[in-house]
């Protein structure tokens, strides 16, 4: 028994030793910064100092809210009039202050929530096993519309919420 015990660890042994070791390049930190504040870290607290010089993402455009660690991942994909997305986004403002204001910053119901304007649609939901309250959803939305105003895109998009280091959210513009 002890034997065999012994032949099984050594053989572990082996093919732990010649596996293969993971280049450390891959393993080291990447920083997030927002396009909107390329001087500061993606999630970090509000802070005047200066941190290392920004490096975009590569697939989103990185827009942080102002005054707090929300901040949101934007994939933009095509352009729509810029009317009704204003629209629709300062319709999903007033729900959303209208809910806070009415019964505090809460989780939002059942990890989903859409406004429809036009032929429109945003939606937004609950991700990994997180939750999106209404004053991070408020945040988000914020950061979009300003994003867009900025930009000048107003249109079809995804976009992944995070609140600090954790992603709480997705959701996305398009035709509904």
């Amino acid at each position: 028994m002890l034997l065999s015990l012994l032949l099984i660890i050594a053989q572990c042994t082996s093919l732990i030793s010649t596996a293969p070791v993971a280049n450390p390049s891959s393993l080291s930190e990447r920083t997030l910064y927002c396009s909107n504040i390329p001087n500061q870290v993606a999630g970090s607290p509000s802070s005047k100092r200066t941190l290392h010089s920004p490096r975009a993402p590569a697939y989103a455009y990185c827009v942080r809210s102002l005054g707090n660690r929300t901040f949101i991942l934007i994939t933009f994909t095509s352009l729509y009039p810029a009317g009704p997305i204003s629209q629709m986004l300062n319709t999903a403002m007033e729900f959303v202050t209208n809910a806070v204001n009415t019964s505090g910053d809460r989780n939002i119901p059942g990890g989903f929530f859409q406004v429809r304007y036009a032929n429109l649609l945003l939606r937004v939901q609950n991700a990994n096993n997180h939750q999106v309250t209404y004053g991070v959803l408020g945040a988000a939305l914020i950061a979009l519309g300003d994003w867009m105003q900025e930009q000048g895109k107003w249109g079809a998009l995804t976009f992944e919420v995070w609140d600090g280091d954790n992603q709480v959210g997705s959701g996305g513009i398009g035709g509904g």
